[in-house]
């Protein structure tokens, strides 16, 4: 998906800050008369200068009894004494113009560069932040970036299954493919996605959080759920009151362009729970849109824990997604890191 530049959405913005800016002019002018009929002249005399401007290049209609030098002085005088009146009443020299949010397109969105126009930095910080929103990443998570990723948190221990292969090297395995799914994810593009079985405190989550980040960085639509969230969710959904329906939850989930599901199979699945899994799982997986899911439980442990329909998710997600393991617990190495970094 490229760059949506909303231009209602701007050209509304602007109206309202030059509304917002001619109410506070009125207001300074009721406040203070005197810069109210001072301006008002003055703004009279410098039309009239550039009317007397005209005329003369023109050399049409001159009035005899008035000369530019002459009323380039009155104005002069005017302005200085509009400015006394300013500093007097302690009133900014800019209370009639808007206070832009962005002061490089003034809310319009759109800059000229080189003859071209172009999208403002601030319209893709807007998008970015109306995509974040949407995304259902935690605050915790806001921040993850694969910059911020740390090797040397995974120790250099052998790993038990595959002693050739530390728990860092596999780490940075995981990264890759992380890395290498949010760098090269295009919309339309049948591609794998990744399942990720790690202790708790392995760093899955982070790892989700930046993916998700990169992706949103591209503008590309993303949405993280905990799975256990999800179904309290839409059984909320059937209350009576509730604002919306199991049915868009379900349909938002297997449209948008990457799902990613965090912590699954962490509660006891259902006979409901199963098949609600199912339904967004398969519709993905029939429409060839991929989805990133962790679990703190293996291939097999997860094929067991979902119900009735196990085999059938387990499947799919084979099917779709590369395996990887991801071992460790940082969380106190985090913890020394941060309070190394405080003394």
């Amino acid at each position: 998906m490229g760059f949506q530049f909303n231009i209602d959405l701007y050209d509304d913005k602007v109206r309202k800050k030059y509304l917002e800016a001619e109410r506070n002019r009125n207001l300074i002018y009721q406040k203070y008369p005197e810069i109210k009929e001072v301006d008002e002249y003055l703004q009279r005399l410098k039309k009239e200068y550039r009317l007397l401007q005209i005329q003369h290049l023109l050399k049409k209609n001159l009035d005899p009894s008035k000369s530019l030098s002459s009323l380039k002085e009155e104005i002069k005088a005017l302005e200085e004494k509009y400015q006394e009146l300013l500093k007097k009443y302690n009133v900014p020299a800019d209370f009639k113009e808007p206070k832009w949010d962005c002061p490089h397109c003034m809310d319009t969105g759109r800059v000229l560069k080189k003859g071209v126009t172009m999208p403002c930095r601030c319209s893709f910080k807007h998008r970015r932040q109306v995509l974040l929103s949407r995304s259902g990443l935690p605050k915790r998570l806001e921040r993850a970036n694969f910059q911020d990723l740390n090797l040397n948190l995974y120790s250099t221990e052998p790993m038990q299954d595959n002693p050739e292969r530390s728990i860092r090297e596999n780490a940075k395995l995981v990264f890759d493919a992380a890395k290498n799914f949010a760098y090269n994810f295009e919309e339309g593009k049948n591609m794998r996605g990744l399942l990720i079985e790690g202790n708790t405190g392995s760093g899955k989550s982070y790892l989700l959080g930046c993916i998700a980040n990169y992706l949103i960085d591209r503008d590309i639509e993303i949405r993280y759920i905990v799975y256990s969230d999800l179904i309290q969710t839409i059984k909320t959904s059937f209350h009576p009151e509730s604002q919306v329906t199991a049915d868009k939850i379900l349909r938002q989930l297997q449209e948008v362009p990457v799902l990613l599901i965090d912590d699954l199979g962490t509660e006891y699945i259902t006979e409901f729970t199963s098949s609600t899994l199912y339904q967004i799982i398969d519709k993905r997986y029939r429409e060839e849109r991929p989805f990133i899911v962790t679990s703190n439980f293996s291939p097999n442990e997860l094929s067991k824990r979902m119900g009735l329909m196990g085999e059938r998710i387990f499947d799919r997600i084979v099917e779709t997604c590369d395996y990887y393991q991801l071992i460790g617990d940082v969380r106190g190495q985090i913890a020394l890191s941060k309070q190394g970094a405080d003394q």
